[in-house]
């Protein structure tokens, strides 16, 4: 039969039976001893065990806390724990991965079989096939089982592709319609206003682009202008005095009435000479102007003066009408007669 005290002064009691002993505090709490060990019974539901191994804390949220020589053991409701001990801090998850914390870093080890570092020289992934990636300053950097740097390579056949890839001719940027114009036909675009092959709207002028792109409005293709025919006689040309012709010092000149007033002297006068302007007439297809060359020429005599020898026509007029001595042999049918004194 169990025996219990009970102190006044202290407001305990104290209950002694075959498993040990219990005693009862005023506040509250509870504390047992057996030969497991003692055993702390808080009032805010918390529960202290000291045994040999050491101190086991139970919270009442249902969390454990385990204080030992390896260190110290925390355990929360959810099976989430965390050990503290020499090495460092270890966690736990309830699916069974740990990370370790220590001098080194920290570390991770997955239930799949991989590990993951983390460093002062940056983060190194180990995948369970024997692989890794590292990731550091230089970049991300992929290996296989063998070790072979795979990101490495991977570059190695970037830079060899790109180096045997043919490089890309930039395309010339395309011509407006006025600068192949220009080209084609060699005139200005306002050559094209004028002919009416366009009026400057986008449709027109894709369709004198057709018409360039054929090749029928080349410069070597084009017909040559159309010369408008003018007649002498429809033509106005003003007096501008007697016309000096070159080689001729002297032209005859006429009164009114046709009475000769002087001839040459020196040699004979083709009096079958002529003298003409030439009229030209010039302009192009569609035009409005009328460009008039006047040119004067000399017609070919016939006959005339070759190298100081006379040949001069039946009809010649002989120098001696005008002051010098006349043979009357020199005098023809057809020709002046001698007057009787």
């Amino acid at each position: 039969m169990p025996k219990v005290t009970y102190d006044k002064k202290t407001g305990t009691s104290t209950v002694l039976n075959e498993k040990g002993k219990t005693v009862y505090y005023k506040d509250g709490t509870k504390v047992t001893y057996n030969s497991k060990g003692k055993t702390t019974y808080g009032k805010d539901g918390t529960r202290t065990v000291l045994d040999k191994k050491g101190k086991t804390t139970y919270g009442k949220d249902g969390s454990k806390t385990v204080l030992d020589k390896n260190g110290k053991t925390v355990t929360d409701k959810d099976g989430y724990k965390t050990v503290l001990d020499k090495k460092g801090k270890t966690y736990y998850t309830p699916e069974g991965d740990k990370n370790v914390m220590d001098k080194n870093g920290e570390t991770w080890y997955w239930t799949d079989g991989d590990k993951w570092t983390l460093n002062k020289e940056g983060k190194t992934e180990y995948k369970a096939d024997g692989s890794k990636t590292t990731y550091n300053k230089q970049g991300k950097t992929e290996y296989d089982k063998s070790g072979k740097n795979l990101t490495e390579a991977a570059r190695l056949a970037a830079e060899k592709k790109l180096a045997d890839k043919k490089p890309v001719v930039a395309k010339e940027p395309s011509k407006t319609v006025s600068q192949i114009w220009k080209e084609r036909t060699g005139t200005d675009w306002s050559e094209a206003k004028k002919q009416g092959l366009s009026d400057g709207s986008a449709k027109s002028n894709l369709s004198l682009l057709k018409k360039l792109n054929s090749g029928s409005l080349d410069k070597d293709k084009q017909l040559p202008a159309k010369m408008e025919t003018v007649k002498a006689t429809d033509m106005k040309i003003p007096y501008t005095g007697p016309t000096e012709i070159k080689g001729v010092k002297d032209i005859e000149k006429k009164k009114k009435g046709g009475a000769i007033k002087k001839m040459k002297t020196g040699g004979m006068v083709n009096s079958n000479s002529k003298i003409k302007a030439s009229k030209k007439a010039t302009g192009k297809v569609g035009g409005i102007t009328k460009a008039i060359s006047k040119v004067v020429v000399k017609t070919a005599s016939p006959k005339g003066r070759v190298g100081g020898t006379s040949k001069a026509p039946k009809k010649a007029i002989p120098k001696a009408m005008y002051g010098a001595s006349m043979k009357p042999q020199m005098m023809k049918k057809g020709g002046m007669t001698k007057k009787k004194k």
